[in-house]
């Protein structure tokens, strides 16, 4: 729904018998879609452990790159990248075991993170 209110949905089928459902109550609590501040990439992803990472920030900014597992521990020491618009950094993982990770560039825009599989 685009707006709150008591929201009902009717179904009718081929017969032109309808049936309704329980009224409910929606409230929109007008949080919109996240705009991600820069845009990443990382390739191949999939990985077999050595993939990259490009980075356009959109405009000369200084970020915090950070690499980390599934509870949040970081696989690297992260990386403090100043006054730069965009960026590339080439990593080796293979070392670690099959599985997901995250790779977080963080600064005053926000944070963008996207996911890389290890296979």
């Amino acid at each position: 729904p685009s707006q709150s209110g008591n929201i009902r949905v009717q179904v009718t089928d081929e017969n032109g018998c309808t049936g309704n459902s329980l009224t409910i109550e929606y409230t929109s609590v007008g949080i919109a879609d996240a705009q991600e501040p820069y845009e990443l990439n990382i390739y191949p992803n999939p990985s077999g452990g050595q993939f990259t990472i490009e980075a356009n920030l959109g405009s000369q900014t200084d970020v915090t790159l950070a690499v980390r597992d599934v509870v949040g521990r970081d696989l690297m020491q992260a990386e403090r990248i100043q006054g730069a618009s965009t960026f590339r950094r080439t990593f080796d993982i293979s070392h670690l075991a099959n599985g997901i990770y995250y790779v977080q560039v963080t600064g005053d825009s926000g944070m963008t993170v996207r996911q890389l599989v290890k296979q």
